[in-house]
């Protein structure tokens, strides 16, 4: 006997569960036994509603801990702003005369 027997009401059921009990039942693999089509359309559910759980707890981790919570175009934004810079401090590394380099790297060291 299949848990939720009905297939039409096992992706019903996936996008309406508390997400303690939906991963319960998918730890203890509830979905044995349905169709292919009904498998992956629970799995596309369970996919997406993880992809919220876990940006659900990184908003609270990030507003617990008072940081800015960036949506995903921020994030991208940012990551690439800070390769641009880096690139630019090599470029700029490489501009320098040795004597200068050699400069740049023992106040390095000594900080």
């Amino acid at each position: 006997m299949l848990p939720i027997p009905v297939a039409s009401c096992l992706p019903e059921w996936a996008l309406s569960a508390p997400w303690p009990k939906l991963l319960r039942f998918v730890n203890n693999s509830g979905a044995r036994g349905h169709s292919p089509g009904t498998i992956n359309e629970f799995t596309r559910i369970i996919e997406q509603r993880r992809w919220e759980e876990e940006a659900r707890v990184r908003y609270r981790a990030a507003t617990s801990e008072g940081r800015p919570v960036l949506s995903q175009r921020e994030r991208i934004w940012e990551v690439s702003e800070s390769r641009l810079r880096r690139r630019h401090k090599l470029e700029e590394l490489q501009r320098l005369c040795p004597h200068e380099f050699e400069r740049l790297n023992a106040d390095l060291f000594r900080m």
